[in-house]
């Protein structure tokens, strides 16, 4: 007979086994049909899962991954002082600079999500500086009108967890790319038609506030334990303590989920609405001060909740 205890237990169970599967293996481990392997790009660490196949597939995969992760960190990360968007912004002061078609693509991206969150999410150091950043689709080219910095890292590691997925799906292969906060998943996990993602506790290390299904496609989180900041006023963003978003754009949906965390569930959720396919979870302060979870309406069967102590 199933109580509610005995199915308590059983949702823990099964949002440990969820956590365990995040869990830092070494470098490179093989079991069976499965392979992960880490590599330390864009300021941070990549995973790579795949599922099926033989190994040298799954090795061919793994290298083709991580070799459009590298190509991204070459355009696009602000951190790398040769990077295309490090030389795009100490050109542009002179006029317009052409610009590869990836890093066009992202910044169109961006502009556009700047627009269509209000300035929750930004481009440049301050939102309101977005509307000073042109660009020329026939020239594929940038011009800032005025000394600002321009930065994808809000949305880059998103379009790098897709770009790598694709090593995957091209070879009939399932598995997941993890970019650092952004996840990329493809095909099904063994056993199961969707997957299961768990959403860290924002306030309590190693613990989770639940965990969602998910089909396929991008999640991103962001969590107050980053301190995120406000575009609009440069102050640390109160509205939010997690924001998870899924969505088929792994682009948007790293950017989205600082979007949102910054917006809040009140005006976070209903911006999702307004993507395709695209939805979330929050979690904030309730009245009280204990944390309340949000989650899009049509999508609440999806998330699965901590058991309770």
């Amino acid at each position: 007979m199933t109580t509610p205890r005995t199915r308590r237990a059983a949702r823990a169970a099964s949002l440990a086994a969820c956590l365990l599967a995040l869990l830092p293996m070494p470098a490179a481990a093989q079991a069976d049909n499965r392979t992960r392997l880490f590599k330390y790009l864009m300021g941070t660490s990549m995973q790579v899962e795949i599922i099926g196949g033989d190994t040298a597939v799954r090795q061919q995969a793994a290298d083709e991954a991580f070799a459009a992760i590298a190509e991204v960190d070459r355009l696009m990360s602000s951190y790398r002082p040769d990077s295309e968007v490090r030389r795009a912004n100490i050109a542009a002061g002179a006029g317009p600079v052409s610009l590869s078609a990836p890093l066009f693509a992202v910044v169109a991206a961006g502009q556009r999500l700047a627009a269509a969150s209000g300035g929750a999410f930004s481009l440049t150091p301050a939102s309101r500086d977005n509307v000073l950043l042109m660009l020329d689709v026939p020239t594929r080219s940038l011009r800032l009108t005025t000394p600002v910095t321009v930065s994808v890292d809000g949305l880059a590691k998103g379009f790098a967890a897709e770009l790598a997925a694709g090593s995957l799906s091209r070879r009939g292969l399932s598995g997941t790319i993890d970019t650092s906060g952004t996840q990329f998943m493809v095909g099904t996990p063994p056993g199961r038609t969707t997957w299961s993602i768990g959403i860290a506790h924002p306030l309590q290390r190693g613990s989770v506030l639940g965990a969602i299904d998910v089909a396929g496609g991008a999640v991103a989180t962001v969590s107050a334990a980053a301190a995120p900041r406000d575009p609009r006023t440069g102050q640390v963003a109160t509205l939010s303590l997690s924001a998870t978003v899924v969505s088929p754009d792994g682009a948007v949906a790293d950017a989205l989920s600082k979007a949102v965390f910054v917006l809040g569930p009140t005006d976070g959720l209903p911006l999702l609405a307004t993507y395709p396919d695209t939805w979330g979870v929050v979690a904030y302060r309730g009245p009280n001060g204990s944390i309340s979870i949000a989650v899009s309406p049509a999508h609440t069967a999806a998330f699965h909740p901590r058991p309770s102590e």
